[in-house]
């Protein structure tokens, strides 16, 4: 008696051959990870101790903040203690900073005016010279009026030195 051997639907070797490839594909990558699984958990071990290193650093600051807030809480209670007297003057110097301050921006607002009255006098007193820079500079005439104008400087600084020295 023969006893049927039920046939069972297995799949032929063609259908088979892109699992098994996919199968060795992920047995080279996880025998890649493995050898350089070592090397990371090096990295990771620095990495770690740098954990470490910053950890201890910050419950060092933590304990310096603590003593900076301990230090201000104390500079609060003395600055309580002052005598009136010294919270005026306090009140005195930061007025006075404003009034340096504003002394400040007039003065530049005056430099702004100095340097524009020097140039309207620039334009008033030497009207001439101006002229005589272009290309007829070698003139005769020229010549002349610089010639007129240095004697006049000099005349007048020689008199504003007569007139400081009396």
């Amino acid at each position: 008696m023969r006893v049927p051997v039920p046939t069972l639907a297995l799949p032929q070797l063609p259908q088979l051959l892109p699992r098994i490839e996919a199968a060795l594909d992920a047995v080279v990558a996880l025998e890649r990870a493995l050898r350089t699984l070592p090397a990371s958990i090096d990295l990771l071990r620095q990495e770690l101790g740098v954990l470490a290193e910053v950890r201890d650093d910050m419950k060092g600051m933590r304990g310096d903040i603590r003593d900076v807030i301990g230090a201000v809480d104390d500079l609060k209670v003395e600055i309580g203690r002052l005598p009136p007297d010294v919270t005026h003057l306090r009140g005195a110097v930061d007025a006075m900073y404003a009034s340096v301050d504003r002394m400040e921006d007039q003065v530049e607002g005056m430099s702004g005016s100095l340097q524009q009255i020097d140039r309207i006098a620039g334009r008033v007193v030497h009207p001439l010279r101006r002229r005589t820079r272009g290309r007829d500079a070698d003139a005769p005439a020229a010549v002349a009026v610089e010639a007129v104008e240095a004697v006049a400087d000099e005349r007048l600084i020689g008199r504003g030195a007569a007139d400081a020295s009396r």
